[in-house]
């Protein structure tokens, strides 16, 4: 037998029928960053958070850096990829001297990849 709705009940289309406001953050949630935030604070705030990073790059970058970043990025942009031989002509033609063009080809030296740093934080040091 099926069940009558009363006065209560729900009703597609109907807004104001009650649930959550757009944007409302649950209560729970907010309590949570509230309790985090206050033990940031306690244990050192940003320069503890900074001398923790220093000393563990590979987790800050892998873990924590990577959660700031755009999820999905939308590019429009045609990219042409040259060859060598097209970009040595290029450069002759704006003035670089030859003998430069090799060393601007050669391979720089790979950092050590056991180490556990990007190559741009050492400039930074």
């Amino acid at each position: 037998m099926p069940r009558r709705a009363n006065k209560a009940s729900f009703k597609k289309g109907n807004p104001g029928n009650g649930g959550r406001k757009l944007g409302a953050v649950n209560h729970t949630t907010r309590e949570v960053k509230e309790a985090i935030a206050l033990t940031f604070d306690k244990i050192g705030g940003i320069e503890a958070f900074a001398q923790w990073a220093l000393k563990n790059r590979g987790v800050f970058y892998k873990d924590i850096w990577t959660k700031l970043l755009p999820l999905n990025l939308k590019v429009d942009q045609t990219v042409r990829l040259e060859t060598v031989i097209e970009v040595r002509e290029q450069l002759v033609a704006s003035g670089v001297p030859v003998e430069r063009i090799g060393q601007l080809f050669e391979l720089p030296q790979l950092p050590d990849e056991t180490e556990d740093k990007p190559p741009f934080v050492e400039a930074a040091e």
